[in-house]
């Protein structure tokens, strides 16, 4: 602080009209409709060296100073600042293009100085700028990096995470350690899923049902719920899904989520009508993860990205069996999905035995301006409140009204 390439980021989230330190992902799914021909602006507020360090022109910017990421000097320089019930122009486009080029170049200029001094193929990345999907889904073709670990939640919440395991396995003595955990045995593992929140029994799921006077049908055996969720995704319903524990993060992966099949495009219109969003903005795909590589330009067989935190390209054979997820760029985010992923596996992997295709939409399970729904009551109350088909809750499915 203050030379920093997140609040960089942040400050054309502000100029363009969005929230600071939430709607950053708006700016790169507009980015995709612009032109990055403010280049050479951007590049007037920040200094960068080939190793990628930089500086910002302070200048331009008032975070230090007010409650206003920028100043008038910025203005001067890019042109009156977008009120957010403004519509968005075509130099609001460009200038999202334009700031998301600047901090690929960025970015990778740091990645490839430090494989220049490490020399290793494995990185790990975390922070703000490390959310930025669009980016991570180039570092393979950019940089020399070959395997590449980003938690799901790399923000400051991440960050956190990171200290306590830091002091759990390396600060803390192992008898006091062994001593916390009653004994068990202190191995350090991989963090395959993110599914770390509350959960609800079914008992608790129908009292909350009866309560809302709702209908509904209960569902005994697993097979059968989900043959029946994944034969309503074919037909085109959307759906509230709302299973096992919350998940942990921005990224809904599969237990708070609304889902549609991908495809016609007109799935994309449908959900962001639903979620009261703005029309530019993308969907993420989940993707059975032996299939990742049939369906996406990926580095590798079967990569593992679990955590929503990578845009790969859509192969152009298949683009209309993804239609409604693949964004203006040709580009797609992907969650990959396994077993570890308990019901929502077997639900797209039903799903996939129906279409032929091994892919769902995902979206969080929200509407604008509000969390991932967290309780049975929340999950209840947006389905109320707007025209998703059918919610499936626990064992059971919940008839719109």
């Amino acid at each position: 602080f203050p030379h920093s390439l997140g609040l960089l980021y942040s400050t054309f989230t502000a100029f363009l009209g969005f929230k600071v330190n939430e709607d950053e992902y708006k700016l790169m799914g507009l980015a995709a409709y612009g032109k990055p021909n403010l280049v050479h602006k951007v590049y007037k507020v920040i200094k960068v060296h080939k190793d990628g360090s930089f500086k910002l022109d302070l200048s331009y910017f008032g975070f230090r100073e007010s409650f206003s990421m920028f100043n008038k000097n910025f203005e001067k320089l890019f042109g009156k600042a977008r009120k957010p019930e403004e519509k968005i122009t075509q130099r609001h486009k460009d200038l999202a293009a334009s700031i998301q080029t600047v901090t690929e170049e960025i970015y990778f200029k740091m990645l490839n100085y430090l494989y220049s001094i490490t020399k290793t193929e494995n990185l790990c990345l975390s922070g703000g700028v490390a959310l930025n999907a669009l980016a991570n889904g180039k570092i393979y073709e950019k940089t020399p990096f070959k395997k590449i670990y980003i938690f799901g939640a790399a923000g400051d919440s991440g960050a956190a995470v990171g200290a306590s395991l830091f002091v759990y396995h390396d600060v803390i003595p192992s008898g006091a350690r062994n001593l916390a955990t009653e004994g068990s045995a202190n191995i350090r593992h991989k963090i395959k899923n993110l599914y770390f929140g509350s959960q609800y029994s079914n008992n608790q799921i129908e009292q909350t049902l009866k309560r809302y006077n709702l209908k509904y049908k209960k569902f005994i055996k697993e097979e059968e719920l989900i043959n029946k969720t994944a034969e309503l995704l074919s037909q085109g319903k959307i759906i509230g899904w709302f299973q096992g524990h919350c998940e942990y993060g921005p990224r809904a992966l599969g237990n708070r989520s609304i889902l549609c099949k991908p495809n016609p495009r007109s799935m994309k219109t449908k959900m962001n009508i639903i979620k009261l969003r703005e029309q530019f903005r993308p969907f993420a795909g989940s993707i059975l993860e032996d299939k990742v590589q049939d369906y996406f330009d990926v580095p590798e067989k079967n990569l593992w990205s679990p955590f929503m935190t990578f845009c790969f390209r859509v192969k152009k054979n298949i683009k209309n069996d993804l239609a409604a997820i693949i964004h203006a760029d040709g580009t797609c985010r992907i969650q990959t999905v396994n077993k570890v992923n308990g019901r929502y596996y077997l639900l797209i992997k039903k799903f996939y035995e129906l279409t032929g295709i091994p892919c769902i939409l995902n979206t969080s399970f929200n509407l604008k301006g509000e969390p991932i729904v967290e309780s049975p009551e929340q999950a209840i109350e947006d389905f109320l409140k707007t025209k998703m088909d059918y919610l499936v809750i626990g064992g059971f499915v919940v008839f719109g009204q």
